[in-house]
């Protein structure tokens, strides 16, 4: 499933320079990342809190699971700068709904 969000001045993490935005979202890429595979999954609302976006419905849901035999699934960002606000267009592509696929040995198993 492809998400599509804009990050501009609305949240508290965003910077003027585009290329300071860049290097929060590589940052937060990679931070996740080492998340997804120490933890098994990451939901969307985890990143939307980081980048300080507004949570939805759907990411309380739905995010990214890692598969440990196969060690497939990344969170990666696609950025592309609109207009003259500054703001930036991000692109993901996320697993889907992850709540039957999150490993009953995760540390979520215990809630």
């Amino acid at each position: 499933m492809i998400i599509q969000k804009t990050f501009d001045k609305n949240s508290c993490m965003f910077a003027d320079s585009f290329d300071r935005n860049e290097h929060l979202f590589l940052s937060i890429e990679q931070w996740f990342n080492s998340i997804l595979q120490k933890r098994g999954h990451v939901f969307l609302n985890e990143i939307y809190d980081a980048l300080d976006i507004p949570r939805t419905h759907r990411g309380q849901t739905h995010g990214w699971t890692f598969d440990k035999h196969t060690k497939r699934s990344i969170i990666d960002f696609m950025l592309s700068e609109k207009e003259e606000d500054g703001s930036i267009i991000f692109i993901f592509e996320i697993d889907g709904d992850i709540m039957d696929k999150i490993q009953e040995d995760s540390w979520y198993a215990d809630y």
